[in-house]
């Protein structure tokens, strides 16, 4: 009982939590800023052109009009998906974190810093879910599929529609890393508070 009646022990541990929450507040921040750059990145993507098809014989090479959109992969509409999950949760926990920062109010004990914890979890783990796919998809694009298929490298002809899906798998990732981090320090001031 003597060290929690010690003034200077409390101001440590006062200077410290206010430390936790700007960091929590700093994490959020970042992870809802490259989840948002996920989803922008994925969202212009949309590349369109001329392919041009030699046919044998014909001294004229014929084209055809391509698309190449993230609409057409189910492994990048999810990608947008769980980063737009991610940046709202981010943007909301954000904000708690920031009230509790400058108010030094403890915003919902014990029973919502365990849902703060399994928050950043699942976050971190629909990421990397949707990351890991979409990398999939992105490296077929990238080499095609030539000993069992006939499949090209896309990425050859829609190079703008590569790189954007490029970057926002990598925003992707930064935000898994992110978001892993936050996990850590979730747990804890969990821990650390009521363990």
């Amino acid at each position: 009982m003597a060290i929690f009646s010690n003034p200077e022990v409390n101001v440590r541990r006062f200077a410290a939590s206010r430390r936790i929450k700007l960091g929590a507040f700093l994490l959020r921040f970042l992870a809802f800023v490259l989840c948002a750059a996920a989803v922008i990145a994925m969202v212009t993507s949309r590349e369109h052109k001329r392919v041009p098809v030699a046919i044998p014989g014909l001294r004229s090479n014929v084209g055809f009009d391509r698309t190449a959109d993230y609409g057409y992969s189910k492994a990048f509409t999810y990608i947008i998906t769980a980063a737009t999950i991610s940046a709202a949760y981010a943007l909301l926990q954000g904000a708690r974190s920031l009230s509790s920062f400058y108010l030094g109010l403890e915003t919902g004990g014990e029973c919502f810093s365990w849902f703060t914890l399994l928050g950043d979890q699942v976050m971190t783990y629909l990421l990397l879910a949707a990351g890991a796919a979409s990398t999939e998809v992105v490296y077929v694009g990238e080499n095609g599929i030539r000993p069992t298929a006939t499949w090209i490298a896309l990425c050859v002809i829609f190079s703008k529609f590569c790189k954007h899906v490029v970057a926002s798998i990598i925003f992707t990732f930064l935000a898994t890393i992110v978001f892993s981090i936050s996990t850590i320090l979730s747990a804890y001031e969990l821990f650390h508070r009521y363990g």
